[in-house]
């Protein structure tokens, strides 16, 4: 039986400068029987109305953000009855993963569902809990909400459409096969490769047509497999354009993306699987409900638009580190920038050693207030200054303060 500790300290000040709350605990995981202690009891009262809950992450390469958030979304499937978990990672990948659940390992469930950046050893405990859930009376559904193609780089997509569609129109079929392989499939397994983006742009309508007549064939998650697949012709289309005209790639290129994880984590929440309580693990841009900065744009966030549609049904929570060692995306490590640490990290590292966290929303504290509605800076991924004011962006922190890489070796099955 896997344990894992972590004391949590719940941030309930009386000044900026007083210490952490004395209830501070120890949280002991184990995969069969959850979380227990009292660590969670504020955040617990917090989220008590809820239905989705966004868990972000200050870069994707970050161990202990992998391992609190799960600990995280165990206890909120065990104590608050939250029975999905999302990933900032492919919609067909992880539903095609989870669909497969009986017949693959929870490592290969893993891998199948999450793209290169999110592989990492401290989520297999998550997957695991995920398939022994299903024995249990509370099953845990895995989903995925990006429209990227992510996880197995979309190579079950062939097989997927020969059982998807049946209609009898050999046509049609063949029509439909020959778009989703030229834009999911690498040159080697006969997609374009960089080719798509252009021949995208030139085909949108055609592309768009055939995936949404396909949709109103299904129902269901396939349904929405087809009506994501639009989304990522739309997205490809717009960076064809950007290579067509020599341009930079224009704000919609990235917007679409946000727009579509909102649209596909109200899609999971609503009508996929029925009414759902729905927890959502995603980069803190994404997570928060202003706007955040891509290149030269001002993007609506997905928590944004999540907030617009459901309002205080939805509860995000940023999490944020001090000092340490973290991974981009490429798996590179690289030392946090101390200068780019700023008044957000430094409230927190004053209160606690380890880790800690503050609720904003519906907090009377003046102190706590007095942080949360002022202009904070903080480190963005551990490489440069932002600004934000907290609680208009997120209504709970989780602050670690000291993180180390992923460990991205995962153990292979006994």
């Amino acid at each position: 039986m896997r344990q894992v500790s972590i004391t949590i300290s719940l941030i309930s000040c009386l000044s900026l400068s007083c210490s952490v709350d004395q209830n501070s605990t120890v949280i002991e995981m184990d995969r069969t029987t959850g979380l227990s202690g009292d660590g969670f009891i504020e955040l617990g009262r917090a989220v008590e109305d809820a239905r989705i809950v966004l868990l972000g992450e200050n870069g994707h390469g970050v161990a202990e953000f992998s391992e609190l958030r799960s600990h995280v979304l165990i206890w909120l499937h065990e104590e608050h009855d939250f029975n999905v978990v999302a990933f900032e990672s492919g919609f067909f990948e992880c539903g095609h993963a989870f669909n497969r659940l009986t017949e693959i390992s929870a490592r290969q469930l893993l891998y199948d569902c999450l793209r290169y950046p999110f592989q990492h050893a401290e989520l297999l405990p998550l997957f695991e809990y995920v398939k022994e859930s299903q024995l249990t009376d509370s099953p845990l559904v895995l989903a995925g909400v990006d429209i990227q193609a992510q996880g197995f780089d979309s190579n079950y997509r062939p097989a997927f459409l020969d059982s998807a569609i049946v209609n009898g129109d050999a046509t049609f079929e063949s029509d439909l096969k020959d778009i989703d392989r030229k834009l999911y499939l690498v040159a080697d397994s006969g997609g374009l490769g960089d080719d798509r983006y252009t021949w995208a742009t030139e085909n949108l309508g055609a592309i768009s047509k055939t995936y949404l007549t396909a949709a109103e064939m299904t129902e269901g998650w396939t349904r929405w497999v087809f009506k994501a697949s639009t989304a990522w012709a739309e997205r490809l289309a717009s960076r064809g354009r950007m290579i067509l005209e020599d341009k930079p790639r224009p704000a919609e290129y990235f917007q679409i993306r946000d727009n579509w994880m909102a649209t596909l984590t109200e899609a999971v929440a609503d009508s996929i699987f029925g009414q759902q309580k729905v927890v959502l693990m995603l980069h803190n841009d994404h997570a928060r409900y202003g706007l955040f900065r891509n290149g030269e744009h001002q993007i609506q966030s997905a928590g944004g638009l999540l907030r617009n549609t459901f309002g205080a049904d939805v509860f995000s929570i940023g999490f944020f580190m001090g000092g340490g060692i973290i991974a981009d995306n490429g798996r590179t490590r690289h030392n946090i920038d101390t200068d780019s640490l700023g008044s957000l990290e430094r409230f927190f590292s004053a209160q606690t050693s380890t880790t800690g966290y503050a609720v904003f929303r519906n907090n009377s504290n003046k102190h706590i207030r007095q942080f949360a509605d002022s202009v904070q800076s903080y480190s963005r991924m551990g490489l440069y200054r932002q600004t934000m004011v907290p609680a208009n962006e997120f209504d709970a922190v989780f602050y670690i303060n000291e993180v180390r890489p992923p460990e991205y070796r995962i153990p292979r099955d006994d």
